[in-house]
């Protein structure tokens, strides 16, 4: 019950192209499930060799639901350490092999389709990689803090006040770590619930701490599994050392606190508008929200709220390409094409995720101005960047709608030559 209402699960129920969050989910419970009645089961082998494949279905289904199922082969693992304490080492890894080969399977394609979609970016150096590692390992505190306190949940959360404190990141990755050694090491020999608990959490944790980078960096979504073994690994052994009555109270004040911090959550799903708004109420360098929100708002023609948000951004993010577009966007609108390509050629200089309509606004510009090489040039730039965007399926239909319109204008002025 804790778990379930507990305010870090609001986002992947309620964000509908999250889903699969709720499916990697639902399959790997399911496999953990079979995989430990597989071992335990007094049935006959047979039995115990059908919940084995039964556990290496669900892995799969789990591993094509969602990256963040990719750990749940290190989960499986503990599994058998723990159920199986009298097997070596060397009996748990061959028993767990053909869910390793599926999850390295799974693993490429993963990564291949981060590629192709350009969502996933590569370390420019060996410096930044290890920069990268000590924050991978922060994470999970960042983490451990919103499930023990979560509140000021939002989509989009504001690490620069981590980064700007290097020392202290670096001195609390150092004690996590040797926290976490130290567990391994006393905790092997009895592989007590909490020895399994402590592993299976961070074990579930591994996909999620931006070592091959994706936006975002941390997300509400991303701890649905690992919130599976946290929850318990905390109350556990609280609750088992209280009389029934006091721990059955303590659970009931638990819950009715979670479901009511998630209850209060829950309407900030109910639009963009309020999804956005939120975020940066919490976090007022919300950029991504702050871009989304501008462009939501432009989109409605409420354009001076529009622009009031873009100025916002700019003053947060003078690198952010969004507030450049909307000026040279409105600049076109009015017919002034040369104030237009000034702040349009000032926005592709600049940087953000949806690049592809500085570009596209561009060949509408060379349009006008019956330059048709030089608008043919922006809309193939356009296009290439918006097929490896995600969310741009309608620009890439407008983009080779209008590539289709201007070769027909070339072949027509070509025949009038």
């Amino acid at each position: 019950m804790v778990l379930v209402a507990h305010p870090l699960q609001v986002e992947p129920v309620a964000f509908a192209t999250q889903r699969n969050a709720l499916l990697a989910l639902l399959f790997s419970l399911a496999a953990l499930l079979a995989y430990t009645d597989a071992l335990g089961s007094d049935g006959s082998g047979a039995v115990r060799r059908r919940l084995y494949v039964l556990s290496l279905v669900f892995t799969v289904a789990a591993l094509f639901s969602k990256a963040t199922a990719l750990s749940l082969v290190l989960v499986i693992g503990l599994v058998d350490l723990y159920l199986r304490r009298g097997d070596t080492l060397r009996s748990t890894l061959l028993r767990i092999t053909p869910h390793a080969v599926a999850t390295l399977l799974a693993a490429g394609l993963h990564v291949a389709v981060a590629q192709r979609r350009g969502v996933l970016q590569g370390a420019a150096s060996p410096v930044d990689f290890l920069k990268r590692l000590l924050q991978a390992v922060f994470i999970p505190e960042f983490y451990v803090w919103k499930a023990l306190w979560p509140v000021g949940l939002c989509i989009e959360y504001d690490f620069d006040p981590v980064r700007a404190h290097s020392w202290l990141l670096v001195g609390m990755s150092a004690l996590v770590g040797a926290v976490l050694v130290v567990v391994v090491l006393r905790g092997w020999r009895a592989r007590t619930f909490a020895w399994f608990a402590a592993l299976a959490c961070g074990a579930a944790l591994v996909p999620v701490l931006n070592l091959m980078p994706t936006h975002p960096l941390v997300a509400d979504r991303y701890v649905q599994i690992p919130l599976v073994f946290f929850v318990p690994l905390l109350l556990a052994p609280l609750l088992s050392r209280l009389p029934t009555r006091a721990a059955v109270g303590l659970t009931v004040v638990l819950v009715v606190t979670l479901g009511a911090l998630s209850f209060r959550q829950v309407p900030t799903w109910k639009s963009s508008e309020s999804l956005f708004s939120h975020a940066i109420e919490v976090n007022p360098r919300a950029t991504q929200s702050l871009g989304n929100l501008g462009m939501l708002l432009w989109d409605a023609r409420r354009r001076d709220e529009a622009n009031a948000v873009f100025e916002r951004l700019a003053e947060v993010d003078p690198e952010d390409f969004q507030h450049d577009l909307v000026r040279g966007w409105q600049a076109l609108d009015r017919g002034d094409l040369n104030l237009a390509e000034r702040w349009l050629e000032s926005a592709a200089g600049k940087s953000g995720t949806m690049k592809h309509l500085v570009y596209l606004k561009l060949g509408e510009l060379h349009e006008k101005r019956r330059d048709l090489t030089a608008a043919v040039a922006a809309y193939e730039r356009a296009l290439a960047m918006a097929r490896v965007t995600p969310a741009a399926g309608a620009h890439v239909e407008y983009l080779e709608a209008a590539l289709r319109r201007l070769a027909t204008r070339r072949r027509g002025s070509v025949r009038q030559r």
